[in-house]
Formats: structure tokens, C-alpha cells, sequence
């Protein structure tokens, strides 16, 4: 075991078959991943020891709030800091700060409990939120700080925001007790499996991966994720043993879904169940997705094993309700991509003995969140991926249609009633790099922010993709194709000489993925088909497609139904083939 890991010098490092039966294996990446993740580990610790007492200052402003109750300043009975509610409360810190597990991006989560019998009503919760609002306003706790009161229906929120510092304030979540409980003593005598936490939060925030209040999976359900993967290994194994099994076995989302349960004694419960996805899912074709579910491990067994009844997978497997689990039933395909395209980049890097490239920081555009305006000067550099139908469309914002009563600044990735629309745009590969084509004769993209999967940042005159959003766009590409190799294209048969250049030998990784020099990615406009864009680019003298039946349908940037029209025109031409009984280029 490495030296930086005194715990692991006791264990097998391993969780595979010759470490369980007591082979001592090298851990991955060798010594220059253990440095590579102690120097790491020592900048996270530093930057939380930094924000300790701020985090400290927020639940004692809370506390005096409550402490200092509400008075009548006007002297007219009417003082709405009155709340005799909110003066018997107590504070609780809940969360990642409450376990140990924090990172520097980690909100402070404190929950105030009224000592009600079953707790209180939303109703009731937004008044005790809201008065204590008014009550830090009113006595000087609220100083720098801004205020937003989350009415959600089911856990409304009092967010508090100082600097890049948050806090978010419930009311009687019994919950969240329950799961600082549940991971305190999970974690006792496991301080590897903690640092594989934090070093997961961390990778999802340096990422800018969606979190929850976005509509994205919380970061509670990676915790157990994370805890449940790790548990598979001895006492004491290596942290780098740890993080590279993570990353090789989340990959496999890209084909399976994984559901986490609570640890059982019986073989025939595992806490990890993996499950092949209908076929539908597994090409990307559907608008929802399952990708992770977790268990509630505050839950009585009674109670949990009641959600393991309803519908069945594919494969006959139970399928676990949404009301007994951490996470939603199910996410938008776009957000599934998104995850499995960071999970295969940071296997890659692992693969690759990168260990530094697994936490690099993305940049400020491919973090953005969707906005819920147009902001036309941000806009012009952006371009925004989407995942409709299976196929990628890539657009520029040109408006937003909100739902009536959306407010937030940035739009919910699980809206299915807001509107975005965008100018379709394709990508050309033009000396060696990419260039943003836009399309003015298309019409608009229509389409909903369940299918927004990221942003791409552009650059220069004509725009050129640049940045990890590429490698983003890339990698989803990548995945779409793996998904579908039934509907892999038939490359040309000259060789390099023939084509006259040697674009093969010196296309880097992004054209290569991107197909070049077999052929250039196609945009099909309103109303053409396949035919006509193969016949368009042959007389262009551009990179030729053999057959336009060839063209693979994930390639397809498509609008206003015309991918539709395109697989439509193309499984005639196959058909017809076939029937010609014509043999294919290889």
C-alpha cells in the first residue's frame, strides 16, 4: 500500500477475485496517483478549513434569529417577525458539513426542527421560513447576505447566499437526520471510503455536472453510490484503488442502469444491481431515461421493501418507486448523456494515468447553466447541444419561452412545458478544426429544456469549437454510435494515396471521432432527404459518402421532423438493395 494511506498497510488493496482470496495487488496509477491525489486532498482540506468559520457564522445567525424572537416594532400588533413557532425551534446541521464529507463547493444544509408531532405542513413551513427571514433582516444577521425563499410544494427552502457561500434552511426533515446517522456509521473505521466521497463530490463540482436544485440527481445519491461501490473492498484499501473502480464501473451507465440498495446479508439482494436498459433507452431514443436509482437507507425494511413492487425491466427485474428513493424514477436522456460522457472522460484520463485531468476544472461556458433569458452578447459565443429523438442537434439560443410561474434565473433541466427555441447549426471540419455552420435557410429548433445537454464554447471568425465542451460533444457522439451498431456506415475503400492527401495520418482525435476523412458531418435541412444531401456533397468535391443509405441516423442533426423523413428514405433505399441483392462497399 502506498505510504500516503497508513489505514491500507493493514489490507488487501483490491475488491477483485485474487484480493479477496488474499493476493496483494498493486494499486492502479502507482505512485504518482497516490501523490497526484494526496496533493489534492490537502488543497480540499485547506480550502474547507478556510470556510469553516463562515459556515459556523451562518448556523449562528440562525440560532440568534430564533433566540432573539419577534417583537413589535411599530407598536401596532402587527409585526410579521412574530412567529411563535419559530421560537421554539432548534437548529440541526445536516448534510455533506454534519458527516465530514464537505468540499469547497458544498452548500451548508441546517434544518430547524419545531418538536411538532409529524412536523408541520408546507403552508406552515413557509411562514416559520419566512419570519425567520424578516427576523435576520431585521437584526443585522442578514448583513451582505441575500435571501430567496424556494416555495417548493413538497420541501420549501430558505437560501441564503454569502459570497460563493450558501445555506439552505428546512423546516422538520427527519431524513435528513436519518441520513447523517446512516453515514456516520457507515464511514466509522473507513477513512478510505470517505476520501473516495469527497474526491466524487469534488469531480461532479470541478465538472459543473447538474446538482439537484437544477434538476439533476443530488449529491446525497452519489454519496451512497459511491459508499455502496466501495464497500465491495477490504478495510483499508487504497483510495486510488477506490476512485479507478469507481470510474470503470459508473461508465457502464452508458448501457446499463444501476440500482443501489442498502447492504443485505442475503446473496440474492446485492447492494448493486445492474440492469440492461429496453432497447429504446439503450439507443437514446427515448425522452427519459433510468439511469441511477438509490434506496432511502433511513427507511424501516417494512417500508422499503414495499417500493421494490412495480414495474419490471426488460429482463423481468423490479424497477423501485420514486417515493422510497433518493433519486427521481427517471431523468431526461440529455442529462443521462451528459453523466455517462463525464464517466467515460475520466476513465479515459485514469486509462491514460492523467489522474490530474480526471478533476480540471471545465471551463466557465461548458458550466453554464441553461438561462432562463437570451442574453445575445453570451449567446453569439455558445453553442448549445441538445439530445432529441437520439440524434444530436446543435442550435444557437435564440429565445426562451417560459412556463408561466418559472422565475429562476436558470431553467429546470426536467421542464417539460418551457420553450427554447435556436437556430440550427452543424459542424464542418475546415483545416483541421471545426467550424460552426449555420443554417439561415432552416427553420427554428423548437424544443423543451429536457433535451438541453450542455453548451459548447465557440471562438474567432468562423466560429471554432473549442475547449472540454468538444470533448463533451465528442464522447456523447462516441456513445451514440456504441449504442447503435446496427446502424454503422460503410467507410470508403480507397485508401489514403487514392484520396490524394493524408488527412488520415495527421486528423486528430476530435475529427477522427467526428468521422474524417471516411466523411464530413451532415446537416439535413427542412424538407431533404437523403439522397439529395449525399448528391449535394458529391458535387461539392467535399469528403463523399459511398451510399446514402449509409449515413448513420445519430449523425443526423435534425429539425421539424426531418430526421424522421431522412430514416424514412433511408430504410427504403436499404430495402431496395437488398432486394437488388447488390453487394456493399466494405
Amino acid at each position: 500500500a502506498p505510504a500516503e494511506d497508513p489505514a491500507a498497510s493493514a489490507a488487501a488493496p483490491a475488491a477483485s477475485a485474487a484480493s479477496r482470496a488474499g493476493c496483494r495487488q498493486p494499486a492502479p496509477g502507482g505512485a504518482m496517483a497516490a501523490e497526484s491525489i494526496r496533493a489534492l486532498e490537502e488543497f480540499i482540506d485547506r480550502e474547507v478549513e478556510r470556510l469553516l468559520p463562515r459556515r459556523q457564522k451562518f448556523t449562528q445567525s440562525v440560532e440568534a434569529a430564533i433566540l432573539a424572537g419577534g417583537g413589535d416594532a411599530d407598536g401596532d400588533g402587527q409585526d410579521e417577525r412574530r412567529c411563535p413557532l419559530l421560537d421554539g425551534c432548534r437548529v440541526e446541521v445536516v448534510g455533506s458539513t454534519s458527516w465530514g464529507g464537505a468540499v469547497p463547493q458544498s452548500d451548508l444544509d441546517l434544518v430547524l426542527i419545531t418538536g411538532q408531532s409529524g412536523g408541520v405542513e408546507a403552508a406552515e413551513a413557509l411562514e416559520l421560513l419566512g419570519a425567520l427571514r424578516h427576523r435576520m433582516e431585521s437584526q443585522g444577521g442578514g448583513a451582505g447576505k441575500s435571501f430567496e425563499l424556494v416555495e417548493a410544494p413538497r420541501v420549501p427552502i430558505l437560501r441564503i447566499q454569502d459570497g460563493q457561500l450558501s445555506c439552505d434552511v428546512s423546516v422538520d426533515q427527519p431524513r435528513s437526520l436519518g441520513h447523517r446517522e446512516a453515514l456516520q456509521r457507515a464511514l466509522e473505521g473507513r477513512p478510505e471510503v470517505l476520501r473516495l466521497i469527497r474526491l466524487v463530490k469534488y469531480w461532479l463540482r470541478r465538472r459543473g455536472l447538474p446538482m439537484a436544485a437544477e434538476g439533476g440527481l443530488p449529491s446525497l445519491a452519489w454519496t451512497f453510490t459511491a459508499l455502496r461501490l466501495a464497500e465491495e473492498h477490504p478495510v483499508g484499501t487504497p483510495v486510488t484503488t477506490l476512485v479507478h473502480d469507481f470510474f470503470s464501473k459508473m461508465r457502464q451507465l452508458g448501457e446499463m442502469s444501476l440500482d443501489v440498495h442498502r447492504p443485505s446479508s442475503s446473496a440474492e439482494s446485492p447492494a448493486l444491481r445492474w440492469r440492461r436498459r429496453p432497447p429504446a433507452s439503450a439507443a437514446w431514443r427515448d425522452e427519459w431515461m433510468q439511469l441511477l436509482w438509490v434506496d432511502d437507507p433511513t427507511l424501516p425494511v417494512s417500508e422499503r421493501s414495499v417500493s421494490t413492487v412495480g414495474a419490471t425491466s426488460a429482463t423481468g427485474d423490479l424497477v423501485a418507486s420514486h417515493s422510497h428513493g433518493i433519486t427521481p424514477p427517471s431523468i431526461p436522456s440529455a442529462l443521462g448523456a451528459l453523466y455517462v460522457a463525464e464517466f467515460r472522460l475520466a476513465w479515459k484520463a485514469l486509462s491514460e494515468g492523467s489522474w490530474d485531468r480526471v478533476w480540471k476544472l471545465a471551463s466557465t461556458e461548458t458550466r453554464v447553466s441553461l438561462p432562463a433569458a437570451v442574453n445575445e452578447k453570451k449567446e453569439k459565443a455558445l453553442l448549445h447541444v441538445l439530445l432529441m429523438d437520439g440524434a444530436v442537434v446543435l442550435g444557437q439560443l435564440q429565445q426562451v419561452k417560459r412556463c408561466p410561474g418559472v422565475s429562476c434565473e436558470a431553467m429546470h433541466r426536467r421542464d417539460q412545458s418551457s420553450e427554447l427555441v435556436l437556430q440550427h447549426c452543424s459542424l464542418q471540419e475546415e483545416n483541421k478544426t471545426l467550424t460552426v455552420q449555420t443554417s439561415m435557410g432552416d427553420p427554428l429548433v423548437t424544443c423543451h429544456p429536457c433535451h438541453w445537454v450542455c453548451a459548447v464554447t465557440t471562438w474567432g471568425n468562423p466560429k471554432t469549437v473549442l475547449g472540454d465542451g468538444l470533448d463533451r460533444l465528442v464522447e456523447i457522439r462516441r456513445l451514440l454510435a456504441e449504442s447503435r451498431p446496427d446502424e454503422k456506415w460503410q467507410r470508403s475503400s480507397k485508401t489514403k494515396g487514392q484520396r490524394g492527401d493524408d488527412a488520415g495520418q495527421h486528423a486528430t482525435p476530435q475529427m477522427r471521432a467526428f468521422g474524417r476523412p471516411a466523411f464530413m458531418p451532415v446537416a439535413f435541412g427542412a424538407g431533404q432527404t437523403a439522397a439529395a444531401v449525399a448528391s449535394r456533397g458529391a458535387a461539392a468535391g467535399g469528403a463523399r459518402l459511398m451510399q446514402p443509405v449509409m449515413v448513420p441516423v445519430w449523425l443526423v442533426v435534425n429539425m421539424n421532423g426531418a430526421a424522421a423523413n431522412a430514416r424514412a428514405a433511408l430504410a427504403a433505399q436499404k430495402q431496395q438493395q437488398q432486394q437488388q441483392q447488390q453487394p456493399q462497399p466494405q
